[in-house]
């Protein structure tokens, strides 16, 4: 497909395209060669490959129609992960480039998550703090540990740990808070709109504080020179939480996917680029006005 696109430019525009492709790849890794940002980057790669892998749905396609299939899903990341191996390779950064390009190899050969209908629907062992939890923990279970885990081990190295616990957190806000729920479920306890927000937001604060709180603590203590970094999860990571809340049920239609997505994608970007912050933050406020304000059409409604 991609293929098929890329032959339809001409010559000169598809020309033209590469190189601004590999202009933007190039300043990016400038952007994020410094300590302690400097594997900003990889730590962004892992998690969304590992992510986007122990989730695919083509998985058990690919396996009756390949007999390697593993080769197919190595060739697929080597396309995301190979450019940035390369502009590493020729800033002589080469631990980072072998790192870019073993990346796909070690995915591929990770199990994959099954689908929640062809799962075994067993009680999870930890108590979450919603049906959104609930739904985001069956499906990625797998990544969930092994970020926990990685940020963990990677707590000796500087500025690695912050970066891994802020994306995740963009991450689960992100995919959580994309589904609505039956009205009947928020009728539940006959809570105001304001009521439903504030608890939804709480619970979601203090059920990732304990495990991240503890994780950054132990990066204080084996990197106090960068300690400062651990500010960032701590400070953004609870408005992340309230901002994908209050989109979700600014969109929000009973049972139905949350339309607003580009919305959240733009919002979210503000938390990714600094410069863009301040807008994510007045956002933030709108959307959770507005989130209240929709939720109050629907409960009026169910009460009269």
């Amino acid at each position: 497909m991609y293929g098929r696109m890329l032959k339809s430019f001409p010559l000169p525009a598809l020309l033209i395209l590469l190189a601004m492709l590999a202009g933007f790849f190039y300043g990016f890794t400038m952007i994020c060669n410094e300590d302690p940002y400097r594997y900003w980057i990889s730590c962004a790669l892992i998690l969304a490959l590992l992510s986007f892998h122990t989730s695919r749905k083509d998985h058990r396609f690919c396996t009756m129609l390949l007999s390697r299939p593993y080769l197919l899903f190595v060739l697929e990341y080597l396309c995301i992960t190979l450019p940035f191996a390369v502009i590493a390779s020729v800033r002589h950064e080469l631990i980072q480039g072998l790192l870019y390009f073993a990346i796909p190899f070690l995915i591929a050969v990770l199990p994959r998550n099954r689908s929640v209908s062809s799962q075994d629907i067993r009680p999870l062992r930890i108590k979450l703090p919603s049906l959104e939890a609930i739904s985001f923990f069956r499906h990625y279970r797998i990544t969930t540990v092994l970020v926990i885990l990685s940020a963990v081990i990677l707590s000796f190295a500087s500025g690695l740990t912050p970066i891994i616990i802020y994306l995740f957190i963009l991450f689960y806000a992100g995919t959580a808070y994309s589904q609505s729920e039956n009205m009947t479920l928020l009728c539940i306890g006959e809570l105001s709109a304001k009521r439903i927000l504030s608890n939804k937001i709480l619970k979601e604060i203090l059920f990732w504080a304990k495990p991240v709180l503890p994780i950054l603590l132990l990066y204080t203590v084996f990197n106090p020179e960068t300690a400062y970094i651990s500010a960032i999860p701590i400070l953004l990571g609870p408005v992340i939480m309230a901002t994908c809340i209050s989109i979700k049920y600014a969109g929000f239609q009973p049972g139905k996917a949350t339309p607003d997505t580009l919305s959240r994608a733009m919002v979210m970007l503000g938390f990714i680029i600094p410069v863009f912050l301040p807008i994510s933050l007045i956002m933030s406020i709108i959307y959770y006005k507005r989130a209240i304000y929709n939720l109050n059409l629907y409960l009026d409604a169910d009460y009269q």
